[in-house]
């Protein structure tokens, strides 16, 4: 009871005592003390306590000058598949004309400039990024063909285009038992290029298709091709493929149970596919051709010709701490266009080809075949559950 009496009297005084000059407010304070049995700092802490937080902040910091971005931001964001705000930079000077003719904009002269200008670090107050879950592992090691395959130089530098790490991503929701749609994620150490292959189960002959079809993909040809301990990739099928050839490609292996081995691939298993795939449990068969129309036509070629990813440049360690030094953010086609080293046949086939791609079309052709992919799951779900 007397504490909802004392917090009624402050409500009370709290009128009177804003404002008021000091010699006032000392006599408030004392017969506040006298009412409320409560000390002096106390009642002066319950008095000012709501008056700042009804307070208005007027003129405080420096004046917000990039709002009038965020609706263009946003925009850009999805379009780009919510990459982060280092990458949106650097992708902003390829995407801008595109954005403007597509979406029949008008952006004038500041704002064009404003959206060149805005930092990183801006970017990210501005748009707030969230990641997803965490996928189950289905990887099953091959004991024999472990003594077959050897494991690659963990000190090895790569100076040229065409050493792949592999890796398969599981579509299998919260349950590996089944049979479902796997994908099949190879990535350039060098270049960053990716090419993504969906395939039903992990049968080795399946696993061969989708090899195939990526090495044709690749605008260069392949020389190493590195993999983790899985049987899917181990095995007598793939080796043969890969190595009974005229040009072979070397087959390597990371060590078990060390996926920074493996650490290209392994981050674009959430970015080439948890992002767009999500974690959802894909058991139907027909899904395959979907994914791999989204993959081969859409979503690849957005991301090997439109967006920018990072490269590690050099790493030092400074006492108890590495430090580590990247390169302004390149898209996979421009790392090789730009290096003189690699064979002038393939940047032309690159330079032709991304001439003749247009970034946004590709983004809408591809939220149109997603929400088929969508549709074409739920219909499936639904005939499960009834």
């Amino acid at each position: 009871m007397q504490n909802e009496l004392n917090e009624y009297y402050i409500n009370l005084l709290k009128e009177k005592y804003i404002g008021a000059p000091k010699s006032l407010k000392s006599s408030m304070l004392d017969d506040a003390q006298v009412f409320t049995k409560l000390s002096r700092k106390t009642i002066i802490k319950r008095l000012n306590i709501k008056f700042k937080k009804d307070k208005l902040r007027i003129n405080q910091g420096r004046p917000r000058k990039y709002d009038h971005l965020i609706p263009h931001l946003r925009m850009l964001k999805n379009l780009m598949g919510n990459i982060s705000e280092k990458r949106i930079k650097a992708a902003i000077p390829i995407w801008l004309d595109y954005y403007a003719e597509h979406f029949n904009l008008v952006i004038n002269s500041k704002v064009y400039v404003d959206l060149k200008r805005v930092s990183p670090s801006t970017i990210a107050r501005l748009l707030k990024m969230d990641l997803g879950t965490k996928g189950l592992s289905t990887t099953k090691p091959s004991k024999k063909f472990k003594n077959i395959i050897p494991i690659k130089r963990l000190d090895e530098e790569v100076t040229a285009p065409g050493t792949v790490q592999t890796d398969t991503v599981a579509h299998c929701g919260t349950m590996i038992a089944g049979k479902y749609c796997n994908t099949i994620t190879s990535v350039d150490v060098y270049t960053g290029w990716t090419e993504n292959r969906a395939i039903w189960t992990k049968d080795s002959k399946e696993v061969v298709k989708a090899i195939r079809s990526i090495e044709e993909a690749f605008p260069f040809r392949l020389k190493n091709f590195d993999t983790d301990c899985g049987s899917e990739f181990l095995n007598i099928n793939v080796m043969k493929y890969l190595e009974e050839r005229p040009a072979p490609v070397k087959m390597r292996r990371a060590r078990p149970y060390k996926k920074n081995d493996q650490c290209y691939v392994e981050q674009k298993n959430f970015t080439h596919v948890r992002k767009l795939f999500k974690y959802h449990r894909l058991e139907c068969p027909k899904l395959v051709t979907m994914m791999n129309d989204i993959y081969e036509n859409y979503w690849n070629p957005l991301h090997n010709y439109f967006i920018p990813s990072f490269k590690l440049e050099s790493k030092e360690r400074v006492d108890s701490k590495i430090k580590k030094i990247h390169e302004f953010p390149k898209t996979p086609a421009a790392r090789i266009t730009c290096n003189k080293s690699i064979d002038k046949h393939v940047r032309n086939r690159v330079i032709s080809e991304s001439m003749r791609l247009d970034p946004v079309l590709l983004k809408k052709e591809l939220n149109k075949k997603l929400a088929l992919f969508l549709e074409e799951l739920e219909n499936y779900n639904n005939r499960l559950a009834a």
